[in-house]
C-alpha cells in the first residue's frame, strides 16, 4: 500500500500532502492538550525583592497520564514498525504486510493512534524509502488517517452491538479495505493503471490481508491490554 514516487498526479499528490499535514497537525494539537496541564507558578519579579513583587503565572507541564500516553504511543509505533518489516505473499506472489492502523487506534485512540501511524509511515519513507516522498501525503492519508479514524469509529460502533472481539476484528478489516480502496482510487485518478484492473486486483489481495489483519489485531490487543494497557 506504500505508493512509490512517480505513480501519482503531482496535483493530487500536493493536495493529499496538504490534507495529511492539516489532519496530523490537528492530531498533534489534541494529543498535546491531553498530555499536558496548566499549573500555577510563582516567580520572583527580581532578585531580593519582597513578597509584594511576586508575580503569579502559569505554565503547561506534562502530566503523569501524559507521560504514560507518550510512552505507550512510542511502544505501539515501534511494534507496528517492526511488524511492517515482515512481508509475506498472497495470491500471485503479491507482497503484503501488517498495517496496524486499527491496532494503534484501538489502543491509543484516534489522535495518538494517527500520530503513531504517521510517524511509522514518515520514517519508512525517509529512512527506508518504503513509499515515495512525493507520495508521502497519499500514504499518510491511506494508512495514518483513514486507517486509524475509520477503524476507531467502526470499533466503537460494532463492539456495542456484537462485542469487543467482533468490533476489533471488523475495525481491522475495514481499515485495510478502506486504505486499499483509496490507494487504488488515487492511482486510477492519476492514470497509472486502468481503473477496472487496479480495483479488482487490489480488492482481491487486501480482502485476504484484511482477514489476517483482523485475526492478528484481536490477538495483539488482548495481549497488550494484559500488561501494557491494563486500565483499558
Amino acid at each position: 500500500m506504500h505508493i512509490p514516487d512517480g505513480f501519482l498526479d503531482p496535483k493530487l499528490s500536493g493536495g493529499l500532502a496538504g490534507a495529511a499535514a492539516v489532519v496530523l497537525s490537528y492530531c498533534l494539537s489534541r494529543v498535546s492538550q491531553a498530555v499536558t496541564a496548566v499549573v500555577p507558578q510563582a516567580a520572583l519579579a527580581s532578585a531580593g525583592a519582597g513578597l509584594s513583587s511576586i508575580n503569579f503565572g502559569a505554565k503547561r507541564i506534562v502530566t503523569s497520564f501524559g507521560s504514560n500516553l507518550i510512552s505507550k504511543t512510542l511502544a505501539v509505533a515501534g511494534l507496528i514498525f517492526l511488524l511492517q518489516m515482515f512481508d509475506f505473499q498472497l495470491l500471485s506472489g503479491t507482497p503484503v504486510h501488517f498495517l496496524g492502523g486499527a491496532l494503534a487506534a484501538i489502543l491509543l485512540g484516534p489522535f495518538a493512534g494517527g500520530l503513531a501511524m504517521g510517524g511509522v509511515v514518515i520514517i519508512q519513507a525517509l529512512v527506508f524509502h518504503d513509499g515515495g516522498l512525493t507520495a508521502l501525503g497519499a500514504n499518510l492519508i491511506n494508512m495514518a488517517v483513514i486507517g486509524t479514524f475509520l477503524a476507531y469509529n467502526v470499533y466503537l460502533f460494532l463492539k456495542q452491538k456484537f462485542g469487543e472481539e467482533a468490533g476489533i476484528a471488523a475495525a481491522a478489516w475495514f481499515s485495510v479495505m478502506a486504505g486499499a480502496f483509496t490507494c487504488a482510487l488515487e492511482l486510477s485518478l492519476s492514470g497509472t493503471f486502468a481503473q477496472s484492473a487496479i480495483f479488482l486486483s487490489a480488492m482481491k489481495v487486501y480482502f485476504l490481508l484484511g482477514l489476517g489483519e483482523a485475526a492478528v489485531t484481536v490477538g495483539l490487543v488482548q495481549l497488550l491490554r494484559s500488561f501494557l494497557f491494563k486500565n483499558q
